[in-house]
C-alpha cells in the first residue's frame, strides 16, 4: 500500500463488503483496490 490514500466511494464500499460477506478471501479483496484488510473490517 506504500502510503498512499485512496479513495472509496459509497457504491464500492458496499460492493466490497457484500463480496466480502459472501465468502471473498478478504486479503485479496484489500489487495485489488488497495487498501488495507483492517480498513475493510472498520468498514463492516
Amino acid at each position: 500500500m506504500a502510503g498512499r490514500q485512496r479513495f472509496i466511494d459509497e457504491d464500492q464500499k458496499r460492493e466490497l463488503l457484500q463480496r466480502m460477506e459472501a465468502g471473498e478471501n478478504v486479503s485479496k479483496l484489500a489487495d485489488e483496490v488497495g487498501i488495507s484488510r483492517q480498513r475493510l473490517y472498520e468498514w463492516r
